[in-house]
């Protein structure tokens, strides 16, 4: 099916108006604001992308880094950023594996 569009405007000057609409449509990114550097266990899910009730899980068990403001639970954004490098587990380098079992091979079949 063929769209056929008719106008009486000139084709480089309909092309500017369509472009002009577009751009008006397109949300402008707004000039973000500094992050706080105290969150609420709900900033915290959403900096983090872990449930409400694992990051509860790991107060209880003191495993995460947070402060206590009466009932209420405190966060430092860098206190969560250092615990989230420090909890990192970088993958495992498949190259030098794969050097370790052959020479682990290699070693078992010279004591046979």
């Amino acid at each position: 099916m063929e769209n056929i569009l008719m106008t009486s405007i000139p084709v480089p000057e309909l092309v500017i108006q369509i472009a002009n609409e577009i751009e008006s449509r397109i949300q402008k990114p707004t000039p973000s604001e500094p992050l706080p550097e105290r969150m609420t266990i709900d900033e915290v899910t959403k900096f983090t992308g872990l449930s409400k009730s694992w990051i509860y899980k790991e107060t209880a068990k003191k495993s995460i880094p947070y402060h206590k403001m009466g009932k209420r639970l405190i966060f430092l954004r860098s206190e969560i950023l250092a615990w989230m490098e420090g909890n990192t587990i970088t993958p495992p380098n498949y190259k030098h594996m794969m050097i370790d079992q052959l020479a682990e091979s290699a070693r078992k079949k010279l004591r046979k």
